[in-house]
């Protein structure tokens, strides 16, 4: 029986990159769709929540924990499909190739695996510590690329009824934007897998661009400690529909306002700078002096003492600009 699978008062701190965390009320690993079904049936017999977790890289999660059932995802299976467009008999069309991935697996595994063949479109993505669901999920990018460029389909299971259906979602349907995704604001669609589409390219090539990446990623990031990865969305002028005439007035100071306006947006990290609270800690977390939208956890600390440094970002930028920050991490358990 599925009830034999399903563990009780575990501590979450360990399954987060963070490292910070009280205790799951319930908690199990699911390795595929069956077992998956039945953890969401169990929660839904016992009348408690329930609450999906990949890697855990862009979340925090309270001190008090989470009065429900977290469920692991474990299902890693991962594999190369070829397309019916081959380089020999469409030589000037570089060929499309797509890797199946289950939501579970690490992010790592889809860089290694595209390098190993040739395939180019994941570069970016070395050095992120999330999951493929997740990584759908928040719509993850760095270095001006994102899952939405590289993701064709996505299968999910639609727990709004009793029935759990499977069903495949366009990447049109995904209405992937800025760290969001159809799926971050509807948790009836809980991912399963993707299809990741990718282009043949020159592994020597990919390899540069990999090392490129992953170079300015450890010269900007504290990759030494524990993190949640960026705490706070870039302030994109798009997805503004208040940009008062002062705030305007007060960043023409700047003499970065030229480039904000050219990329449209502002950087989190800018923001946090000019606030004067790079470095600021908090009990046993502070924010990192490498890259100022990073918090980072140097062990013993809390996720009262975070929440509290993200409330203080957010007040201080609000007070000083004008502009309200908007997480990029999610809560769990507050």
């Amino acid at each position: 029986m599925f009830e034999q699978k399903i563990q009780k008062d575990v501590v979450l701190a360990p399954y987060s990159t963070l490292k910070i965390g009280g205790k799951a009320r319930y908690f199990c690993t699911v390795t595929n769709n069956q077992e998956l079904v039945e953890a969401i049936q169990w929660a839904k017999e016992k009348g408690v929540p329930f609450f999906i977790l990949g890697a855990a890289s862009n979340i925090l999660i309270s001190d008090k924990g989470w009065n429900g059932l977290v469920i692991k995802m474990q299902n890693l299976n991962y594999k190369l499909q070829s397309s019916s467009i081959e380089e020999k008999t469409l030589p000037n069309i570089q060929s499309e190739q797509i890797i199946e991935a289950e939501a579970g697996v690490p992010l790592a595994k889809i860089v290694g695996l595209a390098f190993q063949h040739s395939l180019t479109g994941m570069e970016w993505a070395i050095g992120i510590p999330g999951t493929v669901g997740g990584a759908i999920y928040g719509n993850a990018g760095a270095f001006g690329s994102s899952m939405a460029e590289v993701v064709k389909t996505v299968c999910v299971l639609d727990v709004s009824q009793n029935s759990y259906a499977m069903l495949d979602i366009t990447k049109q349907g995904c209405d992937f934007s800025y760290r969001s995704s159809l799926f971050k604001h509807n948790k009836q669609f809980i991912i399963i897998s993707a299809h990741i589409h990718l282009q043949k390219g020159i592994q020597e090539q990919i390899a540069k661009k990999m090392k490129e990446c992953f170079e300015r990623k450890k010269q900007s990031q504290p990759l030494d400690y524990f993190s949640a990865g960026s705490i706070f969305k870039n302030f994109y002028f798009e997805h503004c529909s208040v940009f008062s005439l002062g705030t305007r007035k007060f960043l023409e100071n700047f003499s970065e306002w030229e480039q904000f306006q050219k990329q449209g947006f502002i950087p989190a990290a800018w923001l946090i700078e000019k606030c004067g609270l790079k470095g600021k800690k908090i009990g046993r977390v502070e924010l990192s002096l490498k890259h100022a939208n990073f918090i980072v956890h140097r062990g013993g600390g809390s996720a009262k003492d975070v929440k509290k440094l993200i409330n203080l970002i957010k007040k201080q930028i609000k007070e000083k600009f004008g502009i309200e920050l908007q997480e990029e991490i999610e809560y769990l358990g507050f």
